[in-house]
């Protein structure tokens, strides 16, 4: 598995461990990654891996256009009942 965000790019970063005699020791800071099943603008869902910071915006774009999707809708079926009225 990559240790990179498929949509920012965030990756693995490099360091020291530092003890408290002050001995510095290699080591890596790894990105918290999730993977996810996201859907795209034609609804099929694929699985990718993001950040946890990514996961976050990527929730909140889905949710506004699930809510985009809901008025468009909404607006659909009133305009049928106009009609047959």
């Amino acid at each position: 598995m990559s240790y990179q965000c498929e949509r920012c790019g965030k990756g693995i970063m490099h360091g020291h461990r530092v003890s408290h005699a002050k001995n510095r020791t290699n080591r890596l800071f790894r990105p918290n990654l999730q993977t996810l099943r996201v859907p795209d603008m034609s609804g099929i869902k694929h699985k990718t891996t993001l950040c946890s910071s990514c996961v976050r915006i990527v929730r909140q774009e889905v949710q506004k256009v699930q809510e985009v999707q809901n008025v468009r809708e909404a607006s659909k079926e009133v305009q049928e009942v106009q009609k047959i009225q």
